[in-house]
């Protein structure tokens, strides 16, 4: 009979693992545990790099809320300041339209009193008062103009605060799927582990005769 009848190494019999194919096999197990087991280590390594960028993530979208904090504040310390300076000038406002009736009244009463120096007295007040007015309008459209572009740069300091929330929200979004996947890592590392301890259990049995 053929020798490869009887089995693959010394002294093998036909349907009996011989002590040679249980090395064989055996060595082949050992080996398939060591792989196992470098897959587990590489998986931790991957959750631990994950979980170093997850930790990454959450500081950068701490430190983006805080800018965002800073920006909503100062904006809304600018918003009440100009509101503030935008009532005063309602006030001031109400002091030249004052002054406005006042210059009506005394051009009415000189058209009244009939008489030419009075009238000419009176007429010098309009025109007094009118400069005042015309410079309060001119002062107040200045400072409006620059209470808008104050309140341009505020409506910026909050939209760039929203634009840090939503990139806070982001990173917190992308550092929960790292942390997933970090733990996704580690349940590999654990079966690859399971399956090296099976393997090994199966090299380490004794040889059965047939």
């Amino acid at each position: 009979m053929d020798e490869s009848a009887a089995g693959d190494g010394p002294g093998g019999a036909a349907g009996a693992e011989t002590p040679w194919e249980h090395e064989i096999r055996s060595r082949e197990r050992w080996v398939a545990a060591e792989e196992r087991d470098d897959r587990a280590q590489d998986a931790d390594r991957r959750a631990a790099d994950r979980d170093d960028v997850a930790r990454g993530r959450d500081e950068a979208a701490d430190a983006l809320v805080t800018d965002a904090r800073r920006r909503e504040e100062l904006a809304y310390q600018r918003i009440r300041e100009i509101t503030r300076q935008l009532n005063a000038s309602d006030v001031e406002e109400a002091r030249q339209h004052v002054h406005l009736q006042q210059a009506a009244e005394a051009v009415q009463e000189a058209i009244d009193s009939g008489a030419d120096e009075p009238l000419l007295a009176l007429l010098r007040e309009v025109l007094r008062l009118l400069d005042v007015q015309f410079a309060d309008v001119l002062a107040a459209g200045i400072q409006r103009s620059g209470l808008r572009v104050d309140l341009q740069h505020a409506d910026q300091f909050l939209a760039g605060a929203a634009d840090d929330r939503a990139a806070a929200s982001a990173d917190r979004a992308a550092a929960a799927s790292d942390r997933a996947a970090a733990a996704g890592d580690r349940d590999s590392a654990q079966t690859s582990r399971r399956q090296a301890a099976v393997y090994r259990g199966a090299a380490e049995q004794p040889v059965t005769e047939g």
